[in-house]
């Protein structure tokens, strides 16, 4: 759902910007503002009010700065767009609440949005600067550049900004979309690194105009490369070159940082076989012997094709084949043992998740599944109070080597199926 998210706000962000761009066009503007709203609504659909708070917070802050804030209200048909947004969403929230009552508007709106806000959950705490980090690290290898990327807006030159024509405030829209985000997760008390993944297409947006304007000003000026390269500059050069070898050795000793995974077991093996941590070796290497060449050349300017090709290399090579392999490991059992739990669940037989907790077994099953974390909770379970009948039998699913902690011996219960790390059972 964070994908799709990303996908939405990123869709309604550049939605806004061609409309606010295209100020001549009155019908193409208006094509995009509903694109706009349009995006807005399914990104509520997909993850709640997110979808629209944060695009607004960006939207805003951007309008306040540019001073055009009641000049696009104006244009933009905010009234039209809030019942575009209301056309998309309210039946959809109106038929499931009507299904499951204010048990879902309790859990979407406030568990999921307002209380992950406002305080820590699912343990999921971290520290003020734990999105710069983050952002080194997700962004990566490009992150080196963000800094330059900024820097170049100038964004403290705010009467040039406001000169400036429409088209032409793209750098100072992508800015202001970043830091409304970024800001916003980090007060935010519950953090997870997916939730800033709608900030990575505006860093994207800043350091490809970053890299636009060291081109273009090469090509304009021939003495250009002749000119020594700033500080800040060599800063980012060193740091992208010691990243490329802290990759390519991180590479190689991929599988002595994986450890023991409990619901993955042969994935250290899968990845080796696979030869893996040489080939990213290999092309993290090589990445650094070219940014390398670059400087002893004095072409710091094209160190954007290192990045580039290195992590496209990477992506085709080493990641499409990983992927594959940790979903073997890791879910294709559960959807396996899921499709058949399905098949084989009986008539008021729950469906019972013990040891661990994996919600997409509930959307493989589309049944009600109880998870259980310990075996307190799992006696509860099986005799419930005030039954009117005892429970005949229940579909068991859990890590194989979590049976023995519930108080479960061979002789309990009878094995479905088996499949990686977990196991389908019936107890009755």
């Amino acid at each position: 759902s964070d994908m799709l998210l990303t996908a939405c706000m990123t869709g309604s962000m550049l939605s806004f910007f061609n409309a606010y761009a295209c100020q001549g066009n009155r019908s193409k503007q208006r094509c995009w503002y509903l694109a706009f709203y349009t995006f807005i609504g399914l990104g509520i659909l997909t993850k709640g009010p997110v979808a629209i708070v944060l695009p607004g917070l960006a939207i805003v802050a951007f309008l306040l700065f540019a001073g055009r804030l009641v000049e696009v209200l104006r244009e933009a048909l905010p009234v039209r767009g809030m019942v575009t947004i209301a056309a998309l969403t309210v039946p959809w929230f109106l038929a499931v609440s009507t299904i499951h009552g204010s048990d879902y508007i309790d859990t979407f709106f406030g568990y999921h949005n307002f209380e992950r806000f406002t305080s820590v959950v699912n343990k999921h705490s971290a520290p003020w600067y734990f999105y710069f980090l983050i952002v080194l690290g997700g962004f990566a290898p490009f992150s080196f550049e963000l800094p330059g990327a900024i820097g170049q807006l100038q964004v403290w030159r705010l009467g040039a900004w406001r000169q400036q024509s429409r088209p032409y405030q793209l750098g100072l829209f992508a800015f202001w979309w970043f830091i409304s985000i970024f800001g916003f997760f980090t007060v935010s008390v519950t953090k997870l690194p997916s939730y800033i993944l709608p900030l990575l297409p505006a860093a994207a947006i800043m350091v490809a105009l970053l890299w636009s304007d060291r081109i273009s000003s090469s090509n304009r000026t021939s003495e250009l490369t002749q000119t020594k390269p700033s500080i800040g500059m060599w800063i980012q050069t060193v740091c992208n070159i010691l990243f490329f070898v802290a990759l390519a050795i991180g590479s190689l000793m991929l599988t002595s940082f994986l450890g023991a995974d409990s619901s993955a077991p042969d994935l250290p093996e899968a990845i080796q076989a696979a030869h893996l941590p040489l080939l990213g070796g290999v092309i993290w290497g090589t990445t650094a012997i070219l940014a390398v060449g670059l400087v002893f050349t004095n072409r710091l300017k094209w160190l954007c094709l290192a990045n580039t090709g290195g992590m496209l290399a990477c992506v085709i090579v080493v990641v499409s084949v990983a992927f594959p392999l940790m979903d073997g490991q890791r879910q294709l059992p559960l959807r396996q043992l899921s499709w058949l739990a399905a098949e084989e669940i009986q008539s008021n037989e729950p469906m019972l998740m013990i040891g661990f907790m994996k919600p997409s077994v509930t959307f493989y099953m589309r049944q009600n599944v109880q998870y259980l974390s310990g075996r307190s909770q799992f006696e509860r379970a099986l005799n419930p109070e005030n039954a009117a009948n005892p429970i005949p039998s229940a579909l068991l699913l859990g890590e194989t080597d979590v049976f023995d902690d519930f108080g479960l011996g061979p002789n309990t219960y009878e094995t479905i199926a088996e499949a990686g790390a977990y196991r389908l059972a019936r107890l009755r």
